[in-house]
């Protein structure tokens, strides 16, 4: 596989290394110390504001607010979906 030629002596390809993405997975721990903080810190403004929509069936307005506050659609999905799931349980 050629590659491109960056040292001096003109000889040596450098070809870059393709890593493969690997899904992380929470550890059981992790997952428990996420729970207790959840439940002494409570909700931010922003998640309240969400169910608040959710519960308003604005779907579509709440993850929209929750891109704009996240940052990033996938991450917005996830957290439309965590809060839909609390705010049915209240």
């Amino acid at each position: 596989m050629p590659g491109r030629v960056f040292n001096l002596k003109k000889g040596g390809a450098v070809v870059r290394i393709v890593r493969k993405k690997e899904e992380r997975k929470a550890k059981p721990h992790q997952e428990f110390v996420k729970s207790i903080i959840q439940e002494c810190t409570g909700m931010a403004p922003y998640e309240m504001h969400i169910i608040e929509l959710l519960r308003m069936n604005k779907d579509r307005h709440a993850l929209r607010y929750a891109k704009k506050r996240l940052g990033n659609i996938k991450r917005a999905k996830a957290k439309r979906d965590q809060l839909s799931v609390y705010a049915r349980n209240i």
